[in-house]
């Protein structure tokens, strides 16, 4: 079960962050907070870097949780890091098997986005994949190699 969180949101991720927040307290795991003040000049870029080198820097923190409007800018941000296993996560069975397989240490998440063309929904049924994705344990044995070269990709 994992302790400790660092959380990253841009301005299309704030309603998904407070419901967050308020599952990981009820889930007893702590929430270290990358702030960016509601400014709808700081995107997922800068939140993205300032959380991933947070996380980096943070030895007791146990993961990562980063939300963007459609999620997918702040996955493949987070997914440039070495140390990063970041997963698109829609849905509580994507994040077991992220965790199971992969190892994942990030979760990203849509906050909701509209251009007038696509609309993306924020994610739902957050409190199921988080408690997937925290109470799941790497099952190492033969997919530990995999994750091993994944993350020494790019060194």
């Amino acid at each position: 079960m994992f302790k400790k969180m660092i959380v990253g949101y841009d301005v299309h991720g704030v309603d998904v962050a407070k419901e967050l927040m308020a599952i990981l307290k009820k889930m007893k795991i702590k929430a270290v907070v990358v702030e960016n003040s509601g400014d709808s000049s700081v995107d997922y870029v800068a939140i993205t870097n300032r959380a991933t080198k947070m996380f980096e820097e943070d030895s007791l923190a146990d993961g990562l949780i980063l939300i963007c409007g459609t999620g997918v800018g702040a996955l493949m941000l987070a997914n440039r890091y070495g140390f990063v296993r970041a997963v698109l996560a829609d849905s509580k069975q994507r994040a077991y098997y992220a965790r199971r397989h992969e190892n994942a240490n990030c979760l990203v998440f849509a906050g909701g986005y509209d251009d007038g063309k696509v609309k993306v929904e924020p994610t739902n049924n957050i409190e199921e994949i988080i408690k997937a994705f925290a109470q799941t344990p790497f099952e190492g044995e033969r997919h530990k190699a995999r994750v091993d070269s994944l993350s020494s990709v790019g060194e």
